[in-house]
C-alpha cells in the first residue's frame, strides 16, 4: 500500500496556512485517495465534493495546490474536465506503473522462496532461515520505497512556491485512525424506551468523555414536570446531578437514559421515606405531642398519657 507524502514543514508553509485547515483536510484525504487508487495525482471531482466543500476546493485551486483542467502549470499534467491534478504530486509520490512493478517484484520474490527446498519450519535451522528471508524482503521493501521519495526535489516543493527549511527530502506521515466512538441510541422522553443495561462500556482512553455524555443525556422540563408532580418533595436538580456523576463514573451505557432516570429517582424517593421513618421511630414523642407523620394516641395509650400530662402538672404546683 503506497503512502502519501507529506513534506514536514508543510504545517506553516505560506499556502497552507493561507488555505486553512479545512481546505487542507480536504487536500488530506484526496492526497490519501490518490495514493490508494493510483490515480497519479488526479482527484475526481466526485470525490472532492464528497469529501469537501466547492469554496474549499476553489481556495486550493487558487493557492496552486490544485490545478483543474486547462491550466499553465508546466510540470504538472492536464486532469479531465471536471477533476482536480494535485501540483507536483508526481515529484513526492510513485506512479501508479511504479507501485505495480514494485508489488510484481516483491509476488515473484516470495514465488521464488516458496518454490525453495529447504528444512522443516519447525527446526532451528529452518527457523533461523525464515526469519533472515524475512528480514532481506523487509530490508528490500524498505529500500525500493526510500529510493521513490528520498532524492532531491526540485525548488519548488508539492503545493508550496519557494523552499522552506526541511524541504530538501520528503518524509511520510502515516495517520493512524481514530478508535471508533461508541454508537448513539435515540434518546426517548419520559416514559419512552425499555429500560435495561448495556455491557460494561470499552475501556475508554484518558481524556475521552463517559457514555453517558456521548449520548447527550439532558434534563428535559417534561421530565421536570414529572418528577414535581410524583415527588415534590425531591430536590430533582440535586438529584440528576448525582445520577449523572455516579453514570459518569461508572462508564456503563443504558439502553434509555431518561428511563434510568425515572428508576433513579423513585429509589431516591422511597430512599427518603425510609429514611424519615426510621427517625421517627427514634423520637419518643411528649405527652399530649404528636410527631409528624404519627397518628394521634387512642384507647390506653391515650389515657396513660394523659395521666402522665396530669402528674407532671401535679408536680410543677398544679394546672396553670
Amino acid at each position: 500500500m503506497p503512502w502519501f507524502v507529506v513534506d514536514d514543514s508543510a504545517h506553516s508553509h505560506p499556502k497552507i496556512v493561507k488555505a486553512g485547515n479545512a481546505a487542507m483536510g480536504l487536500w488530506m484525504r484526496c492526497g490519501a485517495y490518490a495514493a490508494q487508487h493510483l490515480t497519479d495525482g488526479v482527484v475526481p471531482g466526485p470525490i472532492a465534493s464528497m469529501y469537501g466543500t466547492t469554496p474549499q476546493a476553489a481556495k486550493l485551486v487558487k493557492l496552486g495546490l490544485w490545478h483543474t483542467a486547462g491550466h499553465v502549470c508546466d510540470r504538472c499534467p492536464q486532469p479531465p474536465s471536471g477533476d482536480y491534478f494535485m501540483h507536483d504530486y508526481l515529484a513526492y509520490n510513485p506512479t501508479r506503473r511504479q507501485v505495480l512493478d514494485k508489488r510484481e517484484r516483491a509476488a515473484e520474490k516470495k514465488r521464488r522462496q516458496r518454490g525453495q527446498a529447504g528444512p522443516a519450519q519447525g527446526s532451528p535451522e529452518g527457523n533461523r532461515r525464515g526469519f533472515a528471508s524475512e528480514s532481506e524482503t523487509n530490508r528490500e521493501r524498505i529500500e525500493d520505497e526510500s529510493s521513490s521519495i528520498h532524492r532531491p526535489l526540485s525548488d519548488d516543493s508539492a503545493g508550496q512556491e519557494g523552499v522552506s527549511p526541511g524541504d530538501s527530502l520528503g518524509t511520510r506521515v502515516r495517520a493512524f485512525p481514530s478508535p471508533p466512538l461508541p454508537s448513539k441510541e435515540p434518546v426517548a422522553d419520559v416514559g419512552g424506551g425499555s429500560a435495561g443495561s448495556w455491557a460494561l462500556a470499552a475501556p475508554q482512553p484518558e481524556g475521552c468523555p463517559a457514555p453517558i455524555d456521548d449520548d447527550g443525556f439532558a434534563l428535559t422540563d417534561a421530565m421536570r414536570r414529572w418528577a414535581a408532580a410524583t415527588f415534590p418533595s425531591l430536590d430533582v436538580e440535586y438529584e440528576t446531578d448525582q445520577f449523572i456523576s455516579h453514570f459518569r463514573g461508572e462508564g456503563t451505557r443504558r439502553r434509555s437514559w431518561p428511563d434510568e432516570w425515572q428508576k433513579w429517582m423513585r429509589r431516591s424517593a422511597k430512599y427518603a421515606s425510609e429514611r424519615q421513618q426510621r427517625q421517627a421511630s427514634n423520637v419518643i414523642a411528649l405527652p399530649g405531642q404528636t410527631l409528624p407523620g404519627s397518628q394521634p394516641l387512642t384507647g390506653t395509650d391515650a389515657r396513660v398519657a394523659g395521666w402522665l400530662a396530669l402528674a407532671d402538672q401535679l408536680q410543677e404546683g398544679g394546672p396553670a
